[in-house]
């Protein structure tokens, strides 16, 4: 049997190589490892991640934006599962830059 995939646009991802990306992101991200990302946590994830393609260093509100986003039950943390938006985001992101 084969597994199953997660496709979006023109790529796919097998959902245990992308579970493998989102424990390691967040393992890193997670700097005072209480398993959930905080404000500044997140903070240091994207500029790690930019850091990667370009100079570029996002403000304080883009941050809030894209951690408020995130925070689904508005509980001022993000948990491992809402972390997984981020990095599929980060993925399509990531993706679609090598494509131009």
């Amino acid at each position: 049997m084969k597994a199953p995939i997660i496709q979006n646009e023109k790529y796919i991802l097998m959902p245990n190589l992308f579970e493998k990306i989102v424990k390691e992101v967040f393992d890193a991200a997670d700097k005072d490892h209480n398993g959930f990302i905080d404000k500044e946590e997140l903070e240091i994830c994207i500029q790690q991640i930019i850091k990667g393609f370009s100079d570029y260093t996002p403000e304080k509100n883009i941050v809030m934006d894209e951690f408020n986003r995130l925070d689904e039950d508005k509980n001022g943390i993000i948990d491992y599962s809402e972390f997984k938006v981020f990095v599929w985001d980060a993925i399509n992101m990531v993706y679609k830059g090598m494509e131009l």
